[in-house]
């Protein structure tokens, strides 16, 4: 039903038809013929559920799909899947470097998009996110992972200064902040710097 309502509303019809006579019927029958073979039917769509089960709480994908290419459902779902595959395949290509994945001008806007999303959530929602990108590229560098939480709350780090900076000129005083604070367009390098600054003038502890 998330990904493809359209393509399989038939089957999505008859596995609810038969959710509601599990659920309401008499166990015998369960044991009819004609519901067996139902079931049996349905059951091809086992792998791309599984398939679905995988990807479908997982904001990166979700960002990704909203942009697909594709005449239907199935065609957009597929063609996100093979950027999310293209993306595993950077990740491992490119896992001492990977300022470079974020700022690839094929990903860029969806990574932006990301880090709009993960600005607006809890503390807590940003640690699932993060822990979904380790599990999905399979990331075990502590560096690395490091390097990924400063990325992806990038926006969020920035709102915060932002409101440390107004809070400060509504009291007239006068702080030293870094000439750039757009932390969330920061290429890898210059964030690390400016975030470094921040610490350091005692402004803001990414940590």
């Amino acid at each position: 039903m998330i990904f493809h309502r359209n393509l399989y509303n038939e089957d999505i019809r008859k596995i609810s038809k038969i959710l509601d006579e599990i659920e309401e019927s008499p166990i015998k029958y369960f044991k009819a013929q004609e519901t067996g073979k139902s079931i049996e039917e349905l059951l091809k769509h086992k792998p791309l559920c599984q398939n679905i089960k995988n990807v479908k709480d997982f904001l990166l994908f979700k960002k990704i799909f909203e942009n697909a290419q594709g005449n239907d459902q199935l065609a957009r779902f597929n063609d996100a899947n093979s950027k999310l595959e293209e993306l595993k395949a950077l990740f491992m290509k490119e896992n001492k470097n990977i300022g470079i994945i974020f700022n690839n001008n094929k990903y860029k806007d969806t990574f932006k998009n990301v880090k709009e999303d993960i600005s607006k959530k809890s503390n807590l929602k940003s640690k699932e996110f993060i822990n979904q990108m380790i599990e999905n590229f399979n990331i075990k560098d502590k560096a690395i992972i490091e390097k990924i939480k400063m990325i992806i709350n990038s926006k969020k780090y920035e709102n915060i200064v932002r409101s440390i900076e107004y809070f400060y000129k509504f009291l007239n005083k006068k702080l030293k902040f870094p000439e750039i604070i757009i932390l969330s367009d920061m290429d890898l390098t210059t964030l690390e710097v400016v975030l470094k600054q921040l610490k350091n003038e005692g402004i803001f502890d990414y940590d």
